[in-house]
């Protein structure tokens, strides 16, 4: 199976933001905290649009408090391209490409 980011539904009165720290805090078990890296939008096989930010997080699987169903590992980014849903491969080039901008 492919490896996707924490995703779920934009309330009417929800910051995109604001609901993606949410759905990550809700299924990683981590908080979502800045300063973040917007990436593009990807569209799905579906046609829905995703959202996604970069952020520096804790790596200690230890953190983590997933439920029964769910699984977080963390990547190399060659790893990840690899692994992550096909729509959002593009997301590591591009947040790589913006960190060396940074650096």
């Amino acid at each position: 199976g492919t490896w996707r980011i924490p995703q779920g539904e934009i309330k009417p009165d929800e910051a995109v933001l604001n609901a993606a720290c949410s759905r990550f805090t809700e299924e990683v078990g981590l908080p979502a905290f800045g300063p973040f890296i917007p990436l593009r939008p990807a569209q799905q096989r579906s046609g829905s649009i995703v959202h996604g930010w970069a952020f520096a997080a804790a790596n200690e699987a230890a953190d983590l408090q997933l439920a029964p169903e769910e699984r977080a590992e963390w990547f190399t980014p060659q790893a990840a391209k690899f692994r992550i849903d096909p729509a959002h491969a593009y997301w590591i080039d591009e947040l790589i490409a913006q960190l060396r901008l940074q650096s």
